[in-house]
């Protein structure tokens, strides 16, 4: 879990942040909980973000750990909206494929890699999150994907 000071309009909060790739994404604003979905509409090749890091002031308190366990979310998800859909394995953000690691036809542990998947410069090992055969690799390397977009299906 993550623990941000996020200031809007002059006041500031404190939020917790269990899954940034969880949908939708838990998260406590002054210990009250919430869930917000995350929809990505396009990438902008432009668009930058930059994180203000911000160090406690002395004497200020440092935020308590939750009591709470981290909930066990595999990511990236296998996509539920249909029957058909419960075997792709989709992406869990936007980003270049860099490699991979599986073809059509090969069998695959739980936690093996299936492909690099590259976000905000940094590499992102994309995981099998169950056991099974490859029927379909819908990736390239190379290829930019949105979130959501499918990567694999499962036989």
């Amino acid at each position: 879990m993550r623990i941000y000071r996020i200031t809007v309009n002059g006041k500031t909060y404190q939020v917790e942040l269990d899954d940034p790739n969880a949908s939708p994404v838990s998260v406590r604003v002054d210990g009250k909980p919430f869930e917000v979905y995350v929809e990505w509409e396009r990438a902008d090749a432009g668009a930058t973000v930059t994180p203000e890091i911000r160090l406690p002031q002395p004497n200020e308190p440092l935020p308590a750990p939750s009591a709470k366990p981290p909930r066990n979310v595999t990511q990236p998800h296998i996509r539920g909206d249909d029957a058909a859909a419960t075997d792709t394995l989709t992406t869990p953000m936007p980003g270049t494929i860099l490699s991979i690691a599986v073809g059509e036809g090969d069998r695959l542990q739980r936690g093996q890699e299936i492909c690099v998947l590259e976000a905000m410069k940094m590499k992102n090992g994309i995981k099998s999150p169950r056991e099974g055969t490859i029927a379909e690799v819908m990736v390239s390397a190379g290829a930019t994907v949105a979130y959501g977009d499918p990567l694999v299906r499962f036989e």
